[in-house]
């Protein structure tokens, strides 16, 4: 049998003593912190009245504290010019003690503060340099934004890119909805009459392009036309089947006001395209967005899973509200933005807690509301 040391302890000078947390990492984070190559970044975010949370480069985790039964010492030899120091060292010094854990769970990032932050830094295509109005708001640089919002890089650029936020002058400049869809049409209206081929636009004549033909600033466009495709320093590979999406939800927020046919819509969404594009169309583009008619109503409904709560409890009592009970394929696309609920495993598991299973006929799956959401 081996020999063990034995090792006294002794406290550390109060000078020297220092206070430490404990951290139990998940296995996907502790596998970036043991990883050599990994480039590694965490960062906890939030205000002084937010609870704190821990972000990687693409994931956000909840932070919290557990009491344990036991405190644990936290622990180290003593120095080798100490008393009791040098290469037999058997004595301790006690530098702290931890009495919790900090427990660390992957959630959704918090990104409601973006609506409030870009809210009064719209891109309206004017010359805002001779409007003293707009001289007078805020505006804030992307930095200023990741400091105050709650969520990872990854998560961060999503967002920004979701809520059509612009990097324009320095500045995080959001893109109302008429603005988008005017950009976006005449996209398409100059990539017809100039000829540019979808999968290879050669940017700097299509910059050029969009500049003489609608007068739109050079950054704009690039900063739009990388949210549909990829773009490189010499060429954009154009996404067609998001743009035209891009442009079919744009003319699905309109029926808050205008009420129309899925047939008549259709025929809208083609005509706002174009027949150079038209092939692209399909409802299935836009599921999660709308809700079809039930009779005797025949007019689309515009019901975006982005405005839902993003808690599973609220966000079922809501879909319940709208609806008394769901098929299963028309249900599954507005589970999205909960935590884990683009998983099927984690969204089975949603789905049976908080919703009732019925088989209709031809084996039709339906779901309902259970008594409550506890």
């Amino acid at each position: 049998m081996a020999q063990q040391n034995a090792y006294s302890l002794r406290l550390a000078a109060s000078s020297e003593q220092q206070t430490y947390r404990l951290v139990e990492l998940p296995p996907e984070l502790l596998s970036i912190v043991e990883s050599e190559t990994s480039d590694l970044s965490l960062t906890i975010k939030g205000k002084q009245s937010d609870d704190a949370v821990l972000c990687s480069a693409s994931s956000t985790y909840t932070l919290r504290a557990v009491l344990v039964s036991n405190a644990f010492l936290i622990v180290q030899p003593t120095p080798s010019n100490a008393e009791g120091g040098g290469e037999n060292n058997t004595t301790l010094e006690i530098k702290g003690q931890v009495k919790d854990i900090i427990e660390v769970h992957k959630a959704v990032p918090k990104l409601d503060r973006l609506n409030g932050l870009m809210r009064g830094t719209e891109w309206n295509g004017e010359d805002e340099d001779m409007d003293d109005r707009s001289a007078k708001r805020r505006r804030y640089t992307y930095e200023q934004v990741s400091g105050v919002v709650q969520a990872s890089r990854d998560e961060l650029e999503e967002g920004l890119r979701d809520a059509h936020v612009l990097h324009v002058g320095g500045e995080l400049r959001s893109l109302p909805p008429s603005q988008l869809s005017m950009i976006l049409e005449a996209i398409l209206t100059s990539m017809v009459a100039r000829s540019f081929s979808p999968k290879h636009v050669r940017l700097a004549e299509f910059l050029d392009a969009m500049e003489d033909d609608h007068d739109l600033p050079r950054d704009v466009i690039r900063g739009v036309i990388a949210w549909y495709g990829d773009v490189s320093e010499e060429r954009w590979r154009a996404d067609m089947a998001s743009l035209v999406r891009e442009i079919g939800l744009g003319l699905l927020m309109d029926l808050r006001d205008n009420t129309m046919s899925e047939a008549d819509f259709f025929n809208l969404w083609e005509k706002k395209v174009g027949d150079s594009f038209a092939n692209e169309i399909s409802m299935d583009l836009l599921e999660g967005y709308f809700l079809r008619p039930e009779p005797p109503s025949k007019t689309l409904i515009y019901f975006p899973h982005t405005a839902l709560p993003t808690a599973p409890a609220a966000r079922f009592a809501d879909l319940f509200l709208a609806r008394p009970r769901w098929r299963s394929e028309d249900l599954e696309p507005f589970l999205r933005g909960l935590p884990g609920g683009d998983g099927k495993t984690v969204r089975d598991a949603l789905l049976v807690k908080f919703a009732r299973r019925s088989e209709g006929e031809n084996g039709t799956i339906w779901w309902s509301a259970r008594a409550n959401y506890t």
